[in-house]
């Protein structure tokens, strides 16, 4: 791979709201407007993930304009966020 490029390399971001416990017959069961309860609390951070996966970053919902957006409140080092380690 070519290093210098290596920024400019395209990333599928991932927010995740929070989570719940269900049982499979449950999910058979979902229907429009079916409310699902999540364990998390309004108040407690979002999580901002790469691909689902490693996590790079929290904070609160936002708005802009008429987009869904994230206020990071907290961003983990980037030796954290990309899975790299630092040699000395």
């Amino acid at each position: 791979m070519n290093t210098r490029n290596v920024g400019e390399m395209k990333l599928n971001l991932v927010v995740t709201l929070g989570t719940a416990d269900t049982t499979i017959a449950d999910v058979f069961k979902f229907e429009p407007g079916q409310v699902v309860e999540l364990r998390q609390l309004t108040t407690e951070p979002v999580e901002l993930r790469i691909d689902g996966g490693r996590l790079i970053a929290v904070g609160e919902m936002a708005v802009v304009g008429p987009h869904r957006a994230i206020k990071l409140t907290r961003v983990l080092p980037v030796e954290q966020r990309l899975g790299w380690r630092r040699y000395e």
